[in-house]
């Protein structure tokens, strides 16, 4: 483990939370940040089978195919940073929270009182930061369903190649991750509450739902899946 990439990791997440709205170098920090939390997890990178399996269940590690995906799609469609920057809020603050000394290649970093202010201050309690990282995972399925409407009624704002890249990449992390089989099983609950049962919804609707349904639990089932292993 690299506990001294902290610093450098708190870093490039709050760099990166500054950068999307003026889109500044946004994706290069979104994937330096994942990768900064991977070494924070595994250290040094390696091809044996120890190290993958100790990096696997990181969420640092599995959101590097989301961001993949959110760095084709992302320059029209905004949204798909969220997710990303949910995890960068829940990262850096606890980081602050721990008040582990920042060190890395900067030196002692002092912190962003906007950070302190907006962040930490809410997030001490246990229950918000639960809250908030279940948003963040519902925000993943429901953005899946968003690429396929903005692809049939939106053509110009995304493409059927990210869009099956997304939906690929979802199925893997349905696999890995119990926080998305959690999140899968409470937007289930609410589409048959509010649409699929419903007497008006169209036939059709229902086909599709189920068809999507059956792709994310049909492939093969590896090694029971651990908790989401990321430090937040």
């Amino acid at each position: 483990m690299m506990p001294r990439a902290r610093g450098t990791q708190w870093v490039i997440w709050v760099c990166f939370m500054f950068s999307i709205m003026p889109r500044f170098y946004t994706n290069w920090l979104m994937f330096a940040g994942l990768l900064c939390g991977v070494l924070v997890k595994g250290g040094v990178p390696s091809s044996s089978k120890q190290y993958l399996q100790s990096v696997m269940f990181d969420e640092n590690f599995q959101m590097m195919g989301y961001a993949v995906v959110t760095s084709l799609v992302g320059a029209t469609n905004l949204v798909m940073y969220m997710p990303l920057l949910i995890h960068a809020i829940l990262t850096t603050s606890q980081i602050s929270l721990k008040n582990q000394s920042c060190v890395g290649p900067f030196g002692l970093l002092p912190k962003l009182s906007i950070v302190v202010s907006m962040f930490e201050r809410r997030l001490r309690d246990k229950a918000a930061r639960i809250k908030l990282r279940q948003i963040k995972f519902d925000m993943e399925v429901y953005l899946g369903f968003y690429l396929i409407i903005a692809l049939v009624v939106f053509t110009a704002t995304t493409s059927i190649i990210g869009t099956m890249m997304f939906w690929q990449m979802m199925r893997v992390r349905y696999i890995l991750n119990e926080e998305i089989k959690a999140a899968w099983a409470r937007f289930d609950k609410t589409m048959h509450r509010n649409l699929l049962d419903r007497r008006f919804c169209p036939g059709f609707v229902t086909t599709v739902y189920d068809k999507v349904g059956y792709k994310m639990m049909s492939m093969a089932v590896p090694p029971m899946p651990q908790r989401n292993q990321s430090w937040y």
